[in-house]
Protein backbone atom coordinates (compact mmCIF):
# COMPACT_ATOMS: atom_id res chain seq x y z
CA UNK A 1 0.00 0.00 0.00
CA UNK A 2 1.60 3.06 -1.23
CA UNK A 3 1.46 6.84 1.10
CA UNK A 4 2.01 9.84 0.18
CA UNK A 5 3.42 12.43 3.03
CA UNK A 6 1.02 15.66 2.79
CA UNK A 7 1.32 18.56 5.42
CA UNK A 8 -2.41 18.22 6.38
CA UNK A 9 -2.99 21.56 7.85
CA UNK A 10 -1.29 23.60 5.04
CA UNK A 11 -3.45 21.51 2.50
CA UNK A 12 -6.37 22.44 4.40
CA UNK A 13 -5.95 25.80 4.63
CA UNK A 14 -5.38 26.29 0.75
CA UNK A 15 -8.57 24.46 -0.16
CA UNK A 16 -10.60 26.71 2.64
CA UNK A 17 -8.75 29.62 0.97
CA UNK A 18 -9.09 29.09 -2.33
CA UNK A 19 -12.21 27.20 -2.54
CA UNK A 20 -15.21 29.20 -3.13
CA UNK A 21 -17.36 25.70 -1.85
CA UNK A 22 -19.60 27.10 0.40
CA UNK A 23 -19.14 24.46 2.95
CA UNK A 24 -15.87 24.09 2.24
CA UNK A 25 -14.35 23.79 6.07
CA UNK A 26 -16.60 20.71 6.92
CA UNK A 27 -15.71 19.10 3.39
CA UNK A 28 -11.77 19.19 4.33
CA UNK A 29 -12.45 18.15 7.81
CA UNK A 30 -14.31 14.94 6.79
CA UNK A 31 -12.43 14.08 3.59
CA UNK A 32 -8.70 15.53 4.09
CA UNK A 33 -8.07 15.49 8.26
CA UNK A 34 -10.11 12.20 9.12
CA UNK A 35 -8.71 9.10 8.55
CA UNK A 36 -10.64 6.06 7.08
CA UNK A 37 -10.71 2.96 9.36
CA UNK A 38 -9.85 -0.32 8.15
CA UNK A 39 -13.34 -1.35 8.01
CA UNK A 40 -14.26 1.10 5.92
CA UNK A 41 -11.16 1.02 3.54
CA UNK A 42 -11.97 -2.85 3.45
CA UNK A 43 -15.63 -1.72 2.26
CA UNK A 44 -14.42 0.49 -0.28
CA UNK A 45 -11.78 -1.55 -2.15
CA UNK A 46 -11.92 -5.17 -1.25
CA UNK A 47 -14.40 -5.57 -4.50
CA UNK A 48 -11.80 -4.12 -6.77
CA UNK A 49 -9.45 -6.52 -6.64
CA UNK A 50 -12.07 -9.47 -6.20
CA UNK A 51 -12.11 -10.01 -2.00
CA UNK A 52 -15.55 -9.94 -0.26
CA UNK A 53 -16.13 -6.44 1.41
CA UNK A 54 -17.21 -7.71 3.98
Amino acid sequence: MRRTAIDVDAVCAQVVAESRFPDRQEWVDYFIRAAASDAEALTTFAPRDGRPSS
